[in-house]
């Protein structure tokens, strides 16, 4: 009769030790998880930010050049020659058309980069230093509204990934090499990026 008690009470704490190292199993594999989908965001907000301060660059540099070839064929239509006077003229009008039409398309770049995952649900903030209508010179080069301006992010629901921001600036409107100037948060979120994960499943 003792021997089928001393069983049966090694039994139940053999059950309830094993309970217990299941638990924890759980609650180490949840953390787990936690900490890989931290990573894994991490990593994607700072690609999407970098994607889209190089789409920024790339719209600033296409601005600055265009600005440089108006003025030029601004400068040719003054040609005493008919031939080379026309063709000025209509190169001038087909760039600013270009540019008019590239510079109204800036909104939607900034919104569907393909480096941002919509896992983030991430909030972008910024603005076009030409404006959104842009205004011109007398020879039609587009005008900045604004040579310093910021670009900022802010995740929507993720509170563990930081708000991102940074200064940008041109020194004028034939400028195309724009400077900018990434806040702290940024800088450490790239390297934090940088770490290697593990891939990991239940």
């Amino acid at each position: 009769m003792n021997l089928k008690n001393e069983r049966g009470s090694i039994s139940l704490i053999g059950t309830f030790v094993i309970a217990i190292l299941l638990g924890l199993s759980i609650v180490v594999s949840l953390i787990a998880r936690k900490r890989l989908f931290e990573l894994k965001s991490t990593k994607e907000l700072s690609l999407c930010f970098a994607s889209l301060l190089s789409q920024i660059k790339k719209e600033m540099k296409y601005m600055g050049e265009t600005n440089q070839n108006i003025k030029i064929a601004f400068l040719a239509t003054q040609s005493p020659v008919p031939q080379v006077k026309a063709a000025a003229e209509a190169a001038h009008k087909l760039l600013i058309a270009a540019q008019s039409l590239r510079n109204s398309t800036f909104p939607i770049k900034m919104t569907s980069s393909s480096e941002c995952s919509k896992d983030i649900s991430l909030k972008v903030s910024v603005s076009n230093p030409y404006g959104f209508v842009l205004k011109r010179d007398f020879m039609g080069v587009a005008l900045l509204n604004h040579k310093s301006w910021s670009i900022s992010t802010r995740t929507l629901w993720n509170t563990s990934l930081p708000n991102l921001k940074a200064e940008l600036s041109l020194i004028d409107s034939f400028d195309s090499k724009v400077k900018i100037k990434t806040s702290n948060s940024a800088a450490n979120l790239f390297w934090k990026s940088q770490l290697s994960y593990p891939s990991f499943s239940l």
